[in-house]
């Protein structure tokens, strides 16, 4: 663990808060934006993921401009986009998929009581994220991509109900055809 990863504060287990100015200083002393993290002492949370996952997109650029993988991974294969996606931050997943990462990666879940990967659209849809799925859209996602329980994205917007999503969907040439 480094100071970097530090910069940011966590209460019960998810990031609330990322120090930009704190952040840009130990980047500008040539802190390492991929240092190993104590996924004890920080809950799996790397600064980058934290970042994401509460939208702060100074911090963010900054650390994709120092060379933070973007698709690093930290517990359950979540990448910093799906960290974005999760929570709407439609402006964080549009930086995140112009410096190329995977809008395909999912995340397991094991709400259900069985392990599933949930794609980043079928997320972004079943938070209600109209933003974030027409960012994803416009990134070049696949609307078709099924997760490993075989739920589409379109399938998940009908089952909540989404309207507005589901237009979009439709529109952006989402089968009516496949579960």
């Amino acid at each position: 663990i480094t100071p970097l990863n530090w910069a940011m504060h966590i209460i019960d287990e998810f990031p609330t808060e990322v120090h930009t100015d704190i952040v840009k200083a130990l980047l500008a002393a040539g802190a390492e934006p991929n240092a190993k993290v104590n996924t004890e002492n920080l809950g799996g949370w790397s600064l980058f993921h934290a970042a994401s996952y509460v939208g702060n997109l100074e911090v963010v650029d900054a650390l994709l401009r120092a060379g933070a993988r973007v698709d690093k991974q930290r517990h359950r294969g979540i990448t910093a986009l799906y960290d974005a996606v999760q929570q709407g931050h439609d402006r964080v997943v549009d930086r995140l998929i112009e410096a190329g990462a995977d809008s395909s990666k999912g995340a397991k879940s094991d709400a259900t009581g069985q392990s599933i990967v949930i794609t980043p659209l079928t997320a972004a849809v079943l938070g209600g994220h109209l933003r974030v799925v027409r960012s994803l859209i416009r990134g070049g996602v696949d609307v078709n991509q099924a997760g490993s329980g075989g739920q589409t994205a379109l399938f998940s917007a009908v089952t909540k109900g989404k309207k507005d999503i589901i237009k979009l969907l439709l529109e952006s040439g989402a089968r009516t055809d496949v579960r």
